[in-house]
């Protein structure tokens, strides 16, 4: 049944069953969630989404096309291309006071880096911004808990660790709510 998909999910994620939301893809679900945060939300000219190089266009396209649609700026936190790794100033970099969401990997599809989560969330939410997590190549190689990360939202793709291919989402219960 859902109920039991989602309490499955619940315990794999370390979330409330009652925060996961199953939607058609990882990618299907974080497009309509930008769409929804930047509305709900109110961005506009200004405001500012960050993304990085490190992370699949799964979670780069959506904020880019919520950003464009209401005036928003894009900015990129570039990974190091001589180590492969996403460091913390890079993130840091480009957050303002502006940033109204810090889109990041858990870990890169395509080479495995694993960046410092805690201390981008950190940075992210001192600069006043929201973080979304991709767990879609996290989800299956270590136990997740999106509190003790500190991310406002987290997806992740069943399929990537032997279920349906189906999309899961999930955030703090009162972000859900508001959206």
């Amino acid at each position: 049944t859902v109920l039991e998909a989602r309490a499955a999910m619940g315990d794999l994620l370390g979330v409330d069953p009652g925060t996961v939301i199953f939607g058609r893809s990882m990618t299907a679900n974080t497009m309509d969630l930008a769409r929804t945060l930047a509305r709900c939300h109110g961005w506009g000219p200004g405001d500012e989404v960050v993304v990085t190089s490190l992370d699949h266009d799964g979670n780069i396209r959506p904020w880019v096309i919520a950003a464009e649609a209401v005036g928003a700026t894009v900015r990129w936190a570039e990974m190091d291309p001589s180590t492969g790794e996403l460091p913390l100033e890079a993130v840091q970099q480009v957050l303002s006071d502006r940033t109204r969401l810090v889109a990041v990997t858990g870990a890169s599809n395509l080479i495995g880096t694993r960046p410092d989560l805690p201390a981008i969330v950190e940075a992210a939410h001192a600069a006043g911004a929201l973080v979304h997590v991709d767990a879609v190549h996290l989800a299956a190689h270590d136990t997740l808990d999106r509190e003790a990360l500190g991310a406002d939202l987290m997806s992740c793709s069943p399929y990537k660790f032997l279920g349906p291919h189906i999309g899961v989402t999930t955030g703090r219960a009162d972000l859900l709510e508001e959206l």
